[in-house]
């Protein structure tokens, strides 16, 4: 599984641990990486108007809020985010995407050894007190919710749908 080692573990909240980090790596960023090879350099910074942000805009903002939530916030480092910074397009595509990616593989990892103590403790992080559950959910929904506007870009940019599900034996597979 892509860097991720899933050990037993006990407990409600570790297994939503698991989840997450397993919700992220495998399904998210999957279908952000096929959208991003969809659209190729050029559709990279592309945006239909000036309200919307370009796929590259949306990788660069994932990244500072998956590593202020989880590797900043709920894992215990320390960084400063510019987050006003990521919604300006430029640069290159290819080092955007590498550093999401690594942002998510080593949040990912970090997650899977967090403890439940952890994830009932109080953080402050980007102005809200939270514990490492709410702040957990909280990037789940929000990479989600942006991995959506990602593949809605690409489709655009495409002008067809991405088949990210084929048809098995009348099951839906992934296709990503």
């Amino acid at each position: 599984m892509r860097g991720l080692e899933v050990r037993a573990v006990g407990g409600v909240a570790s297994q939503f641990t698991v989840k997450v980090a397993t919700y992220l790596e495998l399904e998210c960023l999957p279908r952000i990486l096929r959208s991003v090879r969809e659209v190729g350099l050029a559709g990279f910074w592309w945006s239909p108007c000036p309200s919307v942000p370009s796929i590259g805009v949306l990788c660069r903002h994932l990244t500072g809020n998956v590593r202020q939530w989880i590797l900043h916030g709920v894992c215990g480092g320390w960084g400063v985010r510019r987050r006003e910074e990521e919604f300006f397009p430029g640069g290159q595509p290819e080092e955007v995407i590498a550093d999401l990616v690594e942002t998510v593989g080593e949040s990912c990892r970090r997650l899977l050894g967090l403890t439940p103590a952890v994830l009932t403790q109080t953080f402050e992080i980007q102005g809200y007190r939270v514990t490492g559950l709410e702040a957990l959910f909280h990037v789940a929904e929000h990479f989600a919710m942006h991995t959506g506007q990602i593949v809605q870009l690409a489709r655009c940019w495409r002008g067809q749908s991405m088949d990210f599900y084929v048809l098995r034996g009348g099951v839906p597979k992934p296709n990503w």
